[in-house]
């Protein structure tokens, strides 16, 4: 019974991915969009349950794979994240600057997203720190709420409709999500 619970669990929180991240199509301004992202996150996540299940046994990890490919990869995946926001807002609707994107705005936004994510990697630091203290452990935790409030913050002094917002949080976890894993991925840590 426990299995079952855990394989429903699974398949429901998939489901909620896929979904979720699929609502970045309306983004684009055209609903068939939300059917092509939903199309692209359910083959991506069938390519990676395809291959975990190559290269796992028993939920363990398998350690046959070539370092340097994982730092490549990794490399790749942090590039992606530093640059997907400024890929989503130089050629989006997302944000209705009420002039054209230029260098400066580009700038900034790079400037934003390494704020943003040496926050999170700090943070992160600081609360997983072996020895850490609940000190340490509570600034984390407030930087991680900073580090949360920048994207909001500032794209509301520009636009403060809720796609707008709303947008640039999913850029935000995307962001978070992409050099977690290429950190990881440089670092061998899983």
């Amino acid at each position: 019974m426990q299995d079952k619970l855990f394989n429903i669990k699974k398949v429901l929180a998939m489901i909620v991915f896929i979904a979720v991240f699929s609502l970045m199509g309306l983004s684009t301004g055209k609903p068939i969009m939300v059917l092509a992202y939903a199309v692209f996150f359910v083959l991506v996540s069938f390519g990676v349950i395809i291959t975990i299940r190559k290269k796992q046994r028993h939920f363990e990890v398998s350690g046959n794979t070539n370092p340097m490919l994982k730092k490549i990869g990794g490399i790749v995946l942090l590039a992606l994240a530093l640059i997907s926001p400024l890929y989503v807002f130089s050629t989006s609707n997302l944000l209705n600057t009420g002039k054209d994107v230029n260098a400066v705005f580009l700038f900034t936004v790079f400037g934003i997203s390494v704020l943003f994510l040496g926050l999170m990697f700090v943070a992160v630091k600081l609360i997983n720190k072996i020895n850490a203290t609940n000190l340490n452990r509570a600034l984390g935790y407030v930087l991680i709420i900073v580090a949360s409030i920048i994207p909001g913050a500032i794209v509301a002094s520009i636009d403060r409709s809720t796609t707008g917002i709303g947008s640039t949080y999913y850029i935000a976890l995307a962001v978070v999500i992409l050099a977690w894993n290429g950190f990881g991925l440089i670092s061998n840590q899983e």
